[in-house]
């Protein structure tokens, strides 16, 4: 059965529905058809005699539809816990920064012996120190050719 649709242009487009529910059950439609299909079955014009098709295709697209909003509310309780666990993640960054003090420890060992003194500790090191020989070259100058035996 052949019945006329106004198309987007106001032009009259003949659709074969019996053809088209085919197409539907064997999944060969657009989206465009589907919503044609839609369409058809909310209308007054329909047939009774596809009753059953429009049941069975209302039921799998009711389904789609809650499929759909299922997907949407998956998306924003994963995007919600996300931004939960970064928020709570930052708070407990920021008690745990606040709460600890910050620590200038100064540890030095020396042939075992544990030096926990800054006087002790800053003494030992410049004696450290002392022992490299000072040089006016800079680390870039000592490492620019490190990699010319590599290269023919």
């Amino acid at each position: 059965m052949k019945i006329d649709i106004m198309g987007n242009n106001n032009d009259k487009r003949y659709v074969d529905w019996e053809e088209l529910i085919g197409r539907y059950y064997e999944g060969e439609t657009t989206t465009e058809e589907e919503r044609l299909l839609q369409e058809y079955f909310m209308d007054s014009r329909y047939t009774a005699k596809h009753n059953a098709d429009k049941a069975v295709i209302s039921y799998i697209m009711m389904g789609k539809q809650y499929t759909q909003m299922d997907k949407k509310r998956k998306r924003i309780a994963h995007y919600r816990i996300s931004v939960a666990s970064t928020v709570t993640a930052a708070v407990i960054a920021g008690i745990v920064y606040g709460i600890l003090p910050l620590r200038n420890d100064y540890i030095a060992y020396v042939y075992g012996t544990r030096y926990t003194k800054k006087e002790i500790v800053e003494e030992q090191l410049r004696k450290t120190l002392s022992v490299f020989p000072v040089c006016d070259h800079s680390v870039e100058e000592e490492l620019s050719g490190i990699f010319d035996p590599l290269i023919p």
